[in-house]
């Protein structure tokens, strides 16, 4: 979440709705996890769900007939523009690795500003715990929502019902173990908490994706939103809070960061180990001051400054470089693979994922896990 100047009256209509979001969860999804959890085997069911992500379709029949009930009303809205969306996976296809880093060097870092829903973040332990595991899965259910035809084909829907889960299955955990005792906290993974990580996903990287020197027209910009407002929708943001265009998304981003920005202990220690794992992965003797250069140029200086990452590489610098070198790695590319390019770098991402996960499906696909274990939490997209 980035801080720009705006007119204050803006950000004061926008207070009482968000205040009000932050006391709700996803009512329908909580109701069916709590129902499950106590009524039925969750490995059994978390067993069915990471065989149905494996294109076992028979494994839909061993799942409750609550939660085929759930999926099947609860998938890809009616009405939804699949024409957009497409457009919207061609956009994200062709700079794949622009919104790759988008992703990792502002998306989540920008998460991590928000204090309050850090702190559920740091609680599971699951950043802390094989980063590039945690990380990659991050990527995996990204790329699954921008896969060209993954609406068509369920992959898309059906990961994005997990994650929904997965939110459900944290609250229901954090909140039976406050009722035990520990007070009444804030709701976990709130309205306004999802509603801030739709707007890191979406105009926070298009803004990375920019700055990387990548011409974005209104037109791509607006279907790129347009679909991760669909995917908020399905993962249970109330319609009336989901934003109507970029315009209104980047408002929302700078309010939510005004509300919920500040520095704390997890959200720094979190942004240190996301950027001690991006520097493993650099080639070069010197880059360990790229990633948080990166960050600060993506974010801000104010944002850089809660995560406490320190002055590297001069934003101004790499206003100039970024542009020139990412041209000429296109220029290159185009050169080498033609009109295939673009499937190449999803490839090559693809590549990288399937190395750092393994032959295990990712966490989300057992979503009622996170209900059992203290340290299986969040989804990929809030770890």
């Amino acid at each position: 979440m980035i801080a720009t100047h705006r007119p204050a009256g803006r950000s004061r209509r926008a207070q009482p709705r968000l205040d009000q979001a932050r006391s709700v969860g996803d009512p329908s999804a909580d109701v069916l996890v709590s129902k499950l959890t106590r009524t039925e085997s969750t490995a059994r069911i978390d067993a069915a769900l990471a065989a149905l992500s494996s294109g076992d379709a028979r494994a839909v029949e061993r799942l409750p007939e609550a939660l085929r009930r759930f999926l099947d009303s609860e998938g890809l809205p009616a009405g939804a523009d699949r024409a957009r969306l497409l457009s919207a996976q061609r956009f994200a296809q062709r700079h794949a690795v622009a919104i790759s880093i988008g992703l990792f060097c502002a998306a989540l870092p920008a998460a991590f500003t928000g204090a309050k829903g850090v702190a559920v973040l740091n609680n599971t332990g699951r950043m802390r715990h094989d980063l590039d595991r945690r990380v990659n899965e991050t990527g995996r259910f990204v790329f699954d929502v921008l896969r060209p035809g993954s609406f068509e084909t369920g992959r898309a829907v059906l990961s994005t019902q997990c994650v929904r889960l997965v939110h459900a299955a944290v609250r229901v955990r954090v909140l039976r173990d406050h009722s035990a005792g520990k007070g009444e906290p804030e709701i976990p993974i709130n309205q306004e908490d999802l509603l801030g990580t739709l707007t890191c996903f979406s105009v926070v990287v298009l803004d990375a994706v920019r700055k990387l020197g990548i011409a974005v027209s209104p037109s791509e910009a607006e279907d790129y939103l347009y679909l991760w407002t669909t995917v908020g929708a399905m993962l249970g943001i109330q319609p009336k809070l989901l934003p109507r265009d970029v315009s209104h998304a980047e408002r929302l981003r700078d309010t939510i960061f005004e509300r919920q920005g500040g520095s704390s202990r997890a959200g720094r220690e979190l942004t240190s180990i996301l950027v001690d794992g991006i520097e493993r992965h650099l080639p070069a003797r010197g880059a360990s001051v790229l990633a948080p250069s990166l960050i600060r140029l993506f974010l801000g200086d104010a944002s850089a400054s809660l995560l406490g990452l320190r002055e590297a590489l001069r934003p101004s610098d790499l206003a100039w470089l970024l542009p020139t070198a990412t041209n000429w790695l296109e220029r290159v590319g185009r050169s080498l693979f033609g009109a295939a390019l673009p499937s190449v770098g999803r490839a090559a991402l693809d590549g990288v994922m399937a190395l750092k996960l393994g032959i295990a499906e990712p966490s989300f696909y057992r979503p009622l896990e996170a209900a059992r274990c203290p340290h299986q939490g969040l989804p990929p997209h809030r770890r």
